[in-house]
């Protein structure tokens, strides 16, 4: 049974590479050439505020495992990117350096600034798998500066096939 899915599987990445890339995007499913990339959501709420008793406290909200990205191809040579906006509430604004992200069992790092691209993984960290998940945590620091509100960004996660 196995043996049948992965055929199906490559027959069907083989059909997208020679008939080029389906427009989809925005949503939680891209198809490229080379393959697919799927997330598990659309939207990822950060939860409750935590603080930590640190000197100073830190305060953050955070959502542990939030998002999974499921990556389907054959080729080896690929990076997924992740970018976003700061945060904003009407007028007011929270910069996206201050989100941090870390995949399943490493640890949390600073976002760019907005409109910058990050690789957050790559096909040679993943040798010979046609599937590839990734889970991602976020939490989002906060510095005291921060005026109340209803904040919300955009992240933007794509592939490449460099």
């Amino acid at each position: 049974m196995a043996k049948k899915r992965r055929w199906l599987l490559i027959c069907l990445l083989l059909v997208f590479s020679f008939f080029g890339a389906f427009p989809a995007g925005a949503g939680t499913v891209d198809l490229y050439p080379q393959g697919i990339l799927a997330l598990s959501s659309s939207l990822v709420q950060l939860g409750a505020l935590k603080t930590e008793p640190h000197t100073p406290p830190l305060e953050y909200f955070e959502a542990e495992d939030a998002l999974n990205i499921h990556i389907i191809t054959i080729f080896p040579d690929w990076q997924l990117l992740m970018s976003g906006s700061d945060f904003s509430s009407g007028p007011d604004r929270i910069p996206l350096q201050q989100l941090e992200w870390k995949k399943q069992g490493g640890y949390y790092k600073r976002m760019k600034p907005a409109g910058s691209q990050e690789v957050i993984a790559k096909g040679e960290e993943f040798p010979w798998s046609l599937y590839y998940l990734i889970d991602l945590s976020f939490r989002l620091v906060l510095t005291g500066n921060e005026a109340p509100g209803n904040y919300g960004n955009t992240m933007i996660f794509s592939m490449v096939f460099p």
